[in-house]
C-alpha cells in the first residue's frame, strides 16, 4: 500500500478521515491487534468492522470468512441463522429475561418467516436441504419451553396469565402447521410426532408436571393438536394424540367423553396398512395402550367399584388380550413404559382376585420396575407387599398341611421351609423405602414377617383409612386379617395337645364365637387335626397312633398301586383303538 486517499477507499484500507491528524499520519494499523500479523487486503468485516488477519481462515472476532463477511444471508438460510443466534445467545435466560427472548423469537424468526413466505411461497422448497426446516415451528417450541420454565419459577398468582400465554402460543404454532402451504406442512410432520411423544407438549400436559396446567388449557391443546393431525391426514399422529387425551380424561375423571374416542381408536387399529391403517407395530402398540386405558376406565368409572368384581370380567379379558400380544409367538415389545406398567399393574390385580398370589407378586414387581412417576412406584410397591403377605401366608399353610400328612403317614421326612424373598433387597425398592406413601404397608409387612400378630392387628386398625382410600387394598383387608389370625393360631398350636378356646381368643384378638368359627374352618381345611369339646370349650388336637399311621400308609400304597394298574390298562386299550380308562371308572 503506497498511495494515500480519502473517502470510502480509506475505510477499506483500515483508516478514516478522522485519523489523518494521528501519530501514524492517517495510516491504518501495521499489524492485527489480536495476533500481531499483517492485516489482509480484503474488505473490513461488515459484522465487527475490524481487519481480519491473514494468518487465519476466519475473522477472529466474528468467526466468518473474510471474503464472505460482507455477504448478506437471505431466505431460509437467514431464518436458520436468526433462529440459531437467538437460541444459542440465550441458552439459560433468567426469569426476568424470558419475555425479551420470546420477543426476539417472535420478531427475528416467526415474523421474519411470515414476511419471507408472503413474498416467496417456495421459500423452503427452493432452499438447500440443510435449511429446509420449519423455523417458525421450532421457534414456537422454544417459546413454549420458556413460558413453562417461567411458570415453574413464578408465584401462583402469575401462573394463570402464563398458562394463557402457553395456550395462545400453541394455537399459533398449530395454525402455522397447516396454514403455510403443503411443503411447510410436510416439514412439520416429524417434529410434530416428536412433540406428541416426548416433547415440551408432553411435559406441559403431564398430570405429574412440576407445574400442572388448568384442565381447560390442556383439553384445548389436545383439541388443537388432534384437529391439525386430522387436517393433515396424519393418522398415526391422531391416534397417539387421542390416546394421550384418554389418559388426560382418566386423570380428570371425564369418563363420559371416553367411550366414543376409544371406539374410534379400536376401529382404526383393526385396519391393515392396505386398508389405510398404520404400520402393524404402531397398531399393536396403540392397541396395547388402549387396552391398558380401558382396564383403568372400567376400574375407575363412574366411581371406585364397591366390590371390585362388578366389571372385573372386562379387565381380565383386556389383560389376557395384552398377554397374548406381549408373550405370543409373534410377541412385540411395548414401546410405552406407562402402558406396560398399567398392564402389569392390573394383571397383578387379576392374579390376586384369582388367589394366584405368587404370580400377583411377580406381576406387580414387573409393574413397579417400569417406573412412571406420579406416585405409581409407591402404589405398586404397596400392592407388592400385599401380595407378598398373601403368598407367604399361603406357603406357610401349605407347609402345615404337608407336616400333618407326613405325621399321619408316620413319615420322618423333613419339610423344607419355602425360601423368602425380601422385597426391600431390590435397590430400586430400597430407594423409595422411606416414602411416607408406603409407610403403613411397610409396617404391616414387618409385623407380619416377624410373626407379631397382635401388633399386626393393631396396625390394621390404625391404618384403616389407608385401606378405605384404595378400593383394591380394601378388597383384601379381610383376607389379610384372616391370614394373620390363622398364622397366629397355627403357631400357638405347635406346642399344645389341647388348649382352651378362651386362651386362643385372647391371643388373636377375636371374641369366643369368632375364634371357634376360625378353628372349625381350619379343621375343615385340614390345617388342624382335632375336635372341639363343647362342654369344656377346649380344642383337642389329634395325634395319630402308630396303628393308625400304619393303616394310613397301607391305604395310600394301595391307592398308588390301583392308579398304576389303571394307567397300564388304559395304555393297552388305547393302543387297540379304545378310549382308555381313568381311575374314576372303577368306583
Amino acid at each position: 500500500v503506497s498511495t494515500q486517499s480519502t473517502g470510502s477507499s480509506g475505510l477499506a484500507m483500515g483508516w478514516s478521515d478522522d485519523d489523518e491528524s494521528g501519530s501514524d499520519g492517517g495510516w491504518g494499523p501495521d499489524e492485527c491487534a489480536d495476533c500481531g500479523c499483517d492485516p489482509c487486503e480484503c474488505n473490513l468485516c461488515q459484522e465487527c468492522m475490524q481487519d481480519p488477519c491473514d494468518c487465519d481462515e476466519t475473522c477472529a472476532t466474528c468467526g466468518q470468512m473474510p471474503c464472505d463477511c460482507a455477504d448478506e444471508l437471505v431466505g431460509a438460510e437467514n431464518l436458520a441463522n436468526s433462529y440459531d443466534n437467538v437460541k444459542f445467545e440465550n441458552e439459560e435466560p433468567g426469569i426476568d429475561e424470558i419475555d425479551e427472548v420470546v420477543a426476539q423469537y417472535r420478531e427475528k424468526v416467526i415474523a421474519a418467516e411470515k414476511a419471507e413466505m408472503s413474498s416467496n411461497e417456495s421459500l423452503y422448497e427452493d432452499a438447500d436441504e440443510d435449511y429446509a426446516k420449519p423455523y417458525g415451528f421450532k421457534a414456537f417450541k422454544q417459546i413454549l419451553k420458556l413460558y413453562f420454565k417461567k411458570g415453574k419459577l413464578s408465584p401462583e398468582a402469575d401462573r394463570g396469565a402464563l398458562s394463557d400465554s402457553i395456550l395462545k402460543a400453541f394455537q399459533e404454532m398449530m395454525d402455522g402447521v397447516t396454514g403455510n402451504g403443503q411443503f411447510y406442512q410436510r416439514m412439520c410432520m416429524i417434529p410434530l410426532q416428536k412433540l406428541i411423544e416426548r416433547g415440551i407438549f408432553v411435559e406441559v400436559v403431564s398430570p405429574g408436571a412440576a407445574w400442572k396446567q388448568p384442565p381447560e388449557v390442556v383439553e384445548s391443546m389436545f383439541c388443537q393438536l388432534i384437529k391439525v393431525s386430522e387436517q393433515a391426514n396424519w393418522k398415526a399422529h391422531t391416534i397417539k394424540a387421542k390416546l394421550s387425551m384418554l389418559s388426560f380424561y382418566l386423570d380428570t375423571s371425564k369418563y363420559d367423553l371416553m367411550p366414543e374416542i376409544m371406539a374410534e381408536i379400536e376401529a382404526f387399529c383393526q385396519l391393515s396398512r392396505e386398508q389405510g391403517g398404520a404400520p402393524e407395530n404402531v397398531r399393536k402398540n396403540s392397541l396395547m395402550t388402549l387396552k391398558s386405558i380401558q382396564m383403568e376406565y372400567h376400574y375407575s368409572c363412574p366411581a371406585p367399584p364397591s366390590g371390585l368384581l362388578d366389571r372385573w370380567d372386562y379387565i381380565e379379558a383386556y389383560f389376557n388380550e395384552c398377554m397374548e400380544v406381549m408373550q405370543g409367538e409373534n410377541a412385540i415389545v411395548v414401546s410405552d413404559k406407562e402402558t406396560e406398567g398399567r398392564i402389569y399393574e392390573y394383571g397383578g390385580m387379576v392374579h390376586m382376585l384369582s388367589s394366584e398370589y405368587e404370580q400377583a407378586f411377580n406381576t406387580f414387581q414387573d409393574a413397579f420396575k417400569t417406573g412412571g412417576g406420579n406416585g405409581n412406584e409407591e402404589r405398586r410397591l404397596n400392592y407388592m407387599l400385599l401380595a407378598w403377605m398373601h403368598k407367604t401366608a399361603e406357603q406357610n399353610q401349605e407347609m402345615v398341611r404337608v407336616k400333618l400328612a407326613l405325621a399321619a403317614a408316620a413319615a420322618t421326612n423333613e419339610v423344607e421351609a419355602a425360601s423368602k424373598i425380601d422385597p426391600f433387597a431390590d435397590p430400586e425398592v430400597a430407594s423409595i423405602a422411606d416414602s411416607s406413601l408406603i409407610g403403613p404397608m411397610k409396617s404391616l409387612y414387618a409385623a407380619f414377617d416377624d410373626g407379631r400378630i397382635l401388633e399386626f392387628n393393631q396396625l390394621l386398625g390404625v391404618h384403616k383409612d389407608v385401606f378405605a382410600a384404595d378400593p383394591f387394598l380394601c378388597q383384601f383387608r379381610g383376607t389379610l386379617e384372616k391370614f394373620a389370625k390363622t398364622q397366629a393360631v397355627l403357631s400357638l398350636l405347635e406346642t399344645y395337645t389341647a388348649v382352651r378356646i378362651s386362651y386362643l381368643s385372647e391371643q388373636v384378638a377375636l371374641d369366643l364365637e369368632a375364634t371357634e368359627a376360625l378353628i372349625v374352618a381350619l379343621i375343615l381345611d385340614k390345617l388342624i387335626l382335632g375336635s372341639i369339646d363343647q362342654e369344656s370349650h377346649t380344642l383337642v388336637l389329634s395325634k395319630p397312633t402308630p396303628a393308625e399311621s400304619l393303616a394310613h400308609a397301607k391305604f395310600q400304597a394301595m391307592l398308588c398301586m390301583a392308579d398304576s394298574l389303571t394307567k397300564q390298562a388304559s395304555a393297552m386299550e388305547g393302543g387297540q383303538g379304545g378310549r382308555g380308562r381313568e381311575f374314576s371308572d372303577f368306583y
